[in-house]
């Protein structure tokens, strides 16, 4: 019980850490790879588009939520940080590695069976010592929905976020309750 609080606790603030990150928008993102490796950025890429698609909206990619991890992880985090995100995007590509095809190389059915399948087990009640590559899963999701939903496609179009919700009447009368 008490682990599981702890988790809680952290992935609220990890939450809430998110909401003071910058807004995202095309022109505050460079549309190339800096942090990650070829390899590592086509993984989060792809990962990405499976995990928010386009459909009526835009999608996680369109969003350019790989290259905003890239920039974070490039401008913001410590070296550890950095080194622990690689070795979790190693685990998740040997995890995602199937009959000696690379994830980002099967066709989309395969990726979509593949990944539905891992995400399942990643996201199961956590057993006595968890898999390395379905925690680093874990975090990599969580950070593309909040890049995402912090991107200008994801609040405005996704979330269909409004400034002023409704109709916006600025001398309206105030009435005495009747309570």
């Amino acid at each position: 019980m008490l682990a599981s609080r702890r988790k809680v606790l952290k992935d609220l603030m990890l939450s809430v850490g998110a909401i003071g990150l910058p807004p995202l928008s095309a022109a505050d993102v460079v549309a190339e790879f800096r942090f990650y490796a070829s390899a590592e950025g086509q993984l989060v890429s792809r990962l990405a588009d499976l995990i928010i698609p386009r459909t009526e909206t835009p999608g996680a990619v369109d969003a350019l939520v790989p290259y905003y991890l890239d920039t974070l992880y490039l401008q913001w985090a410590s070296q550890q940080t950095k080194a622990t995100h690689r070795a979790g995007l190693a685990n998740v590509a040997a995890a995602l590695t199937a009959q000696g095809t690379s994830f980002v190389d099967m066709n989309n059915a395969e990726a979509v069976a593949l990944l539905t399948r891992f995400d399942a087990s990643a996201f199961a009640p956590e057993p006595a010592k968890p898999n390395p590559a379905q925690v680093a899963y874990r975090q990599l999701k969580q950070q593309i929905c909040n890049a995402y939903y912090l991107s200008e496609p994801g609040a405005l179009e996704e979330l269909d976020w409004q400034a002023t919700p409704g109709r916006w009447v600025p001398s309206m009368p105030i009435e005495a309750s009747s309570s």
